[in-house]
Parts: structure tokens; C-alpha cells; sequence
């Protein structure tokens, strides 16, 4: 099945399906729980996503948008941007990138993350990774390098599989499919004949002085390291 969607990627009903799939994806199984269970925000395809959570997600976003007043929103803005809802959009997407990565058995190392976090440039100070200004900068958000890191990772994650599909939506032509067919299948065939070196020995003529002429400007080439020879007898 998969070889027949790589090698019918590129057409349109194809496309469509994937589409349509993606479209499913995301919206089957999302539902929302917060009038039933106090703890329980959302529900995604059976996997609970808490209060806390959400409303972690909610403050961080209220936060970001009032930095841009200058620390103070003006009233109702959140409404009128629908910020509650975008933050459960935002959730319910993370939380389905997440699920398909570990459906598609993707994985994100503690290296990866390590080397992500590194070259943020908000934790670079005088040009190097500074792990005071980590700390202090995660403090000023409420948050702790693991719960930082986790999130790292489950972004991490959904940006590995948004690539992955991204490759597999990707339309293919024919010619693209030979050339690299042909690049994989190319053979060289090669014919020699081996002279031996010695059946041109006999006519060549060496004259004395040239050779000496031509050593002397490049005896330098040969020349080695200083040696000594020593004899020794060794006795207790």
C-alpha cells in the first residue's frame, strides 16, 4: 500500500485522500469534559489533558499577550481575541502531533533537546549558553527545567511529524523517480592491461651529470632525521 502511494503521490486524488485523512486526524476523537470533571479539561482520542494544564497554557498566553502592553492587557481584549479557545485548539493540536509521532514511532533524544535548548537565544549570554540565565529566565515563567524540557520535547515531536507527512505529501514526478533509480543503479565498466615496468628499462638512457645536477638541487627531499647507533651492556 505505501509503495502505491509513493508511486501515485503525485496525483490529485491521492492528494486528496491525504487530505481528507489529515482532516480526520484531527478533528475524530477531540472532545471536551470540563463541566463533568473538575481536573479534566479536554479529553484527545482518550488521553485526558488537566485544569492545570490548560490553565498553565491559558496564563502563559495571557502573559505573552500583555508584554506586548507593556504588562498591562487592556480589559476584554482576551474575549475578543478568543484567547480561550485558542488555547484549547493549541492543546488539543499539540496533544495529536504528539499522539501521531508515537503512532509513526518517532522519538526525540535528550541530546536533541539538550542541543535545541543551547542555541535559544534567549538563554546566549556574551555569546555562549548561559545556564544562570536558563534557570532564571524559566523561574520568571513558573516553570522547571523539566517541565521546560518536557515541553521541548512534545514540540519537538510534533515538528518531526508535521516534516515526515510533509515528505509523504510531497509530489514526486517520474523523471525524479528514474534519475534517482539511475543514480542507485549505476554500474562503471572498467577494461586495463597491466605493462610491467621493466619493458621500458632497458632503453633508457641516464647521463651521470644531469642526475648529479638534478640530486643536488633536490637532495633536500631525502634527507632524514640524525641517527645514532648505540651499544650498550646492562647489568644489575
Amino acid at each position: 500500500m505505501l509503495q502505491i502511494l509513493r508511486n501515485k503521490a503525485q496525483s490529485t486524488f491521492i492528494q486528496i485522500v491525504v487530505v481528507i485523512i489529515a482532516l480526520v486526524f484531527i478533528f475524530w476523537g477531540v472532545g471536551t469534559n470540563m463541566m463533568n470533571k473538575k481536573e479534566v479539561a479536554l479529553v484527545v482520542n482518550g488521553e485526558e489533558i488537566s485544569f492545570q494544564e490548560y490553565q498553565k497554557a491559558y496564563d502563559q498566553a495571557i502573559q505573552s499577550i500583555s508584554e506586548q502592553f507593556g504588562g498591562n492587557m487592556p480589559k476584554g481584549l482576551d474575549e475578543s481575541l478568543g484567547i480561550k479557545q485558542q488555547v484549547i485548539d493549541q492543546l488539543v493540536q499539540t496533544t495529536l502531533l504528539r499522539q501521531g509521532a508515537n503512532a509513526m514511532g518517532l522519538r526525540v533524544s535528550a541530546e536533541e533537546i539538550q542541543k535545541q535548548i543551547v542555541s535559544m537565544p534567549q538563554f546566549i549570554d556574551k555569546g555562549a549558553f548561559s545556564i544562570e540565565r536558563y534557570n532564571t529566565l524559566l523561574s520568571a515563567n513558573r516553570m522547571t527545567p523539566n517541565s521546560f524540557e518536557n515541553s521541548m520535547r512534545h514540540d519537538m515531536l510534533a515538528d518531526k511529524t508535521v516534516r515526515d507527512i510533509a515528505r509523504f505529501a510531497t509530489v514526486v514526478t517520474e523523471a525524479e523517480i528514474t534519475d534517482l533509480y539511475n543514480l542507485d543503479n549505476e554500474t562503471v565498466s572498467v577494461k586495463f592491461v597491466e605493462i610491467p615496468f621493466e619493458a621500458f628499462t632497458k632503453d633508457i638512457q641516464v647521463d651521470k651529470a644531469e642526475l648529479k645536477k638534478w640530486f643536488d638541487t633536490a637532495k633536500d627531499n631525502y634527507r632524514t632525521e640524525p641517527e645514532i647507533k648505540l651499544r650498550y651492556i646492562a647489568y644489575d
